[in-house]
């Protein structure tokens, strides 16, 4: 279970070292997020080239598929999709 911030915890002086830490976590928390979207988009542009698929005709019911093979949510799939066709990825050779 969390613990619960009060608006006084807000207000007290953090040190310098302390807000370096948490800036640091996050800073490697979101490149890892952002890593590990790249290789899942890399990875459904390369089925994509598989099966043949270069327009949107069946990407919407590929949303699914992808979700459940990548353990993301059909909306993550489907945006990744959109990222795909928009941006001309290719896959790596």
């Amino acid at each position: 279970m969390c613990a619960t911030i009060s608006d006084s915890d807000w207000r007290n002086w953090t040190d310098a070292e302390t807000v370096n830490k948490r800036a640091g976590g996050r800073r490697r928390y979101n490149a890892e997020r952002r890593r590990a979207a790249d290789e899942r988009r890399q990875a459904m542009a390369e089925a994509l080239d598989r099966l043949g698929i270069m327009g949107w005709k069946y990407t919407r019911y590929l949303a699914g598929a992808f979700a459940e093979a990548f353990g993301v949510s059909r909306t993550t799939a489907w945006r990744d999709l959109k990222y795909i066709m928009g941006a001309g990825i290719s896959p790596m050779s």
